[in-house]
């Protein structure tokens, strides 16, 4: 397995995953509808953007197996108004036939030496409540909740999220 910052070229990739990410680890958390609805093309356009112009300090690497995009992970500069300071873990999703296989790991550690040599101090992220798949992985890796929540719409769904943090 290689991990690798991504380019714009491997926007179709991140998108695949994305979208399976999404209709495996967010069934019964969101609708069905949603769900089936997404596209991976749509999602490839927005990494397409993403990737192209990436905010200051945001970095995305990928987990590159047999030319499989498998993974990636999304970390830059915390977008919380009272974390302007710390990092942020803002996406990581792997294929789901590869969960429990040692790629997700690899990425969040790619991701916090990423913000390490960034000298961010400590680092944030925001899961779905409820996500309990979610927030068994990053317990393992020193996550813990720091008390604040937030609702998100996203495409009609309404989430209800946590935000974790750990020192880096």
């Amino acid at each position: 397995m290689i991990i690798r910052l991504a380019t714009s070229e491997d926007a179709h990739g991140i998108a695949r995953v994305h979208v399976l990410g999404w209709q495996t680890g967010y069934r019964g958390l969101v609708s069905d509808t949603l769900l089936d609805g997404l596209s991976v093309d749509r999602r490839a356009a927005f990494w397409k953007d993403i990737l192209s112009q990436p905010r200051a300090n945001q970095r995305t690497f990928i987990a590159e197996q047999s030319e499989e995009i498998r993974g990636f992970v999304t970390c830059g500069r915390c977008r919380d108004e009272d974390s302007r300071e710390s990092g942020e873990l803002q996406a990581i999703y792997v294929l789901p036939e590869h969960w429990a296989s040692g790629i997700g790991s690899a990425l969040h550690d790619a991701c916090i030496e990423a913000l390490r040599v960034a000298a961010f101090a400590d680092a944030t992220l925001w899961v779905v409540d409820g996500n309990e798949r979610a927030l068994r992985f990053y317990a393992k890796h020193g996550w813990t909740r720091d008390g604040a929540g937030k609702v998100e719409e996203w495409d009609g769904a309404t989430l209800q999220e946590v935000r974790l943090r750990r020192a880096l």
